[in-house]
């Protein structure tokens, strides 16, 4: 029903991308209809390519199909692909909107993450580089503050393995100093 509705207010307002956005998150996220949500997502593109808004959707888009693909190089290919998208997110943001610009760039450092270990017997450093560089840029953009502690601590584990103890061990203490009551134990 609540599709029907999209399909109702888009005809009504056939050039708003956040309509088409959202209605691409009805079928992601609750109808797992992945094929029509893309159509969705690229026609929003198409209304407004500097749009952040759809941008990061279509970074989460590419995430998602990425963490559930099998083959190895397909499912690279699909994470890179949600990585240039959350990069293009963070550059057409608005540098008022810290908030949003921290997010898209800590889910480009999660891409990172996974696309570092998509062999985990072979961690690939250069890609574990760009990961911490998305989340040092995290810090510099403004997150909320809720969410330092977090960056802080992923930044720590992506120093350690990188080797850098000193680094490491520098953030660690960050997220410590941070970290609700409730989470200093698992930062410790």
């Amino acid at each position: 029903e609540a599709s029907q509705y999209y399909s109702l207010a888009v005809k009504l307002s056939p050039n708003n991308p956040t309509l088409w956005g959202e209605w691409a998150i009805l079928l992601l996220d609750v109808l797992r209809q992945p094929d029509a949500a893309l159509e969705k997502l690229n026609h929003a593109v198409e209304l407004d390519d500097q749009y952040a808004f759809t941008q990061g959707l279509l970074g989460d888009y590419y995430h998602s199909q990425g963490r559930s693909l099998a083959d190895v190089d397909v499912k690279r290919e699909a994470l890179e692909t949600a990585a240039s998208y959350y990069e293009r997110a963070f550059e057409v943001t608005k540098s008022s909107e810290a908030s949003s610009r921290a997010s898209y760039l800590v889910s480009l450092g999660n891409t990172y993450i996974e696309l570092a270990n998509l062999d985990p017997e072979n961690i690939d450093d250069a890609i574990v580089e760009k990961a911490l560089d998305a989340y040092l840029r995290a810090l510099d953009a403004g997150p909320a503050q809720a969410d330092v502690w977090k960056i802080d601590q992923t930044i720590a584990r992506l120093y350690s393995t990188l080797g850098d103890k000193t680094s490491a061990l520098e953030y660690a203490n960050l997220a410590l100093a941070a970290a609700p009551e409730a989470s200093k134990e698992t930062v410790q």
